[in-house]
């Protein structure tokens, strides 16, 4: 049996070399095959039409996007949650002015603090990306519950915009309203 001087580096090692759920450079599930038998599809995409397998990547301009369209995103986006705490899987999608869809997922952490939510993560990705005007975000969780933005989320969401929509749907019913109703009196850049 190998001592403890010998087992954390081991541990160490594997974590370096194994590839981790939910990481776009090397995907967990780079071994699954595509419908056509041609090469490796992410779980978000093998149920989705052609032109919308790409959605697993930042900035997609998906045209007229519907809230039915956000609402799918997001649900496909719970595939990539990095959830071994909670085991709760969120998903969002994130839709620009201009027509460009981010989506997020939670990214928990042993010590919770740094854990970040699945609205933050869309937000984070769209704007080091360079996008900064948002029409809309949908919010879907695995617990099928309405999963309304935490305050902190609100208060990143209230920073681009009060009248961004925000979209939840527990599986049978989608339900919006403003940032502004869920955040009144936020506080912003002219309070500083």
């Amino acid at each position: 049996m190998a001592g403890p001087s010998l087992v954390l580096p081991l541990l160490f090692v594997l974590l370096l070399t194994t590839p981790m759920t939910g990481c776009t450079t090397a995907p967990a599930h780079q071994n699954t095959p595509t419908s056509a038998g041609t090469g490796p599809v992410p779980p978000a995409a093998m149920h989705l039409p052609a032109p919308d397998r790409a959605i697993q990547y930042t900035g997609i301009s998906s045209g007229n996007v519907t809230d039915e369209d956000l609402i799918r995103y997001s649900i496909k986006a719970q595939d990539f949650s990095y959830s071994p705490y909670s085991h709760l899987k969120v998903g969002a999608a994130l839709l620009t002015t201009d027509g460009k869809v981010y989506t997020g997922t939670n990214v928990e952490n042993a010590a919770y603090g740094p854990s970040n939510c699945a609205e933050r993560t869309a937000i984070y990705k769209a704007v080091s990306e360079g996008s900064r005007s948002f029409s809309a975000i949908a919010i879907t969780s695995s617990a099928g519950g309405f999963a309304w933005p935490c305050g902190p989320c609100r208060q990143v969401l209230s920073e681009f915009g009060p009248d961004i929509r925000v979209i939840v749907y527990n599986g049978t019913e989608k339900r919006v309203a403003t940032v502004s109703e869920l955040l009144p009196d936020a506080f912003g850049p002219d309070d500083l």
